[in-house]
C-alpha cells in the first residue's frame, strides 16, 4: 500500500542528469539520499567534454536544442566520483566505458564482435567508448548488494589478467 522507501531502491539514469544544471541534478541526488533508507545510483553519462571529440559531441547536442548543462561540472571519471562524495552519498565508484568493454565482456564474444564490418575503426570506437562512464554509488551497506553483482565482474576479470 504505497512506495516502502526502506527497502533497498535502485535509481537508474541513462544520459539524463547531463543535461540538467549541475544545482538541480545536486538537489535530486541528495533528495534521494535522504529520503531512502538503502539507495543505490547507477549513471550512465558523457564526460570529457574539453578535447576535440568532446567538443563535438557538445556542439552535436547543443544544436539539437538539449544542451550537456553539467558536463562541464563533472567532466571526468574524478569529478563524476566526487560530485556523489560531496553529496554525502558513501560510496561511488566509476569506470569509463572502455573500462567495460574490456573487463565486463566475454574474452570469445569480443573476439567475434570485433570481426564485423562496423567495427573496423577501433580507434574511433574507443575514444567514443572513453567519452562516456558509469557510476555506481550507493549510501548504505544494504545498498551495496544492489550492486555488488556489476563489482565483482569487474573486480573478477581484472583480477583475472
Amino acid at each position: 500500500e504505497g512506495f516502502d522507501f526502506a527497502k533497498p531502491t535502485l535509481f537508474i539514469s541513462e544520459c539524463v542528469l547531463c543535461y540538467v544544471e549541475p544545482e538541480e541534478s545536486g538537489r535530486l541526488l541528495r533528495w534521494i539520499r535522504d529520503k531512502f533508507a538503502a539507495p543505490a545510483f547507477v549513471e550512465y553519462t558523457q564526460i570529457l567534454p574539453n578535447d576535440p571529440f568532446g567538443a563535438t559531441m557538445l556542439g552535436h547536442f547543443r544544436t539539437r536544442g538539449c544542451p550537456l548543462l553539467s558536463i562541464q561540472a563533472f567532466p571526468d571519471l574524478d569529478a563524476q566520483r566526487k560530485r556523489f562524495a560531496d553529496l554525502g552519498w558513501s560510496e561511488a565508484e566509476v569506470y569509463d566505458m572502455n573500462d567495460i568493454y574490456y573487463k565486463c565482456i566475454d574474452k570469445e564474444d569480443l573476439k567475434r564482435a570485433e570481426k564485423l564490418e562496423i567495427f573496423d575503426e577501433f580507434e574511433e570506437w574507443h575514444m567514443m567508448q572513453g567519452h562516456y562512464c558509469i557510476v555506481l554509488a550507493k549510501h548504505d551497506t544494504t545498498a551495496g548488494k544492489l550492486l555488488s553483482k556489476v563489482k565483482l565482474l569487474l573486480d573478477s576479470a581484472e583480477a583475472a589478467k
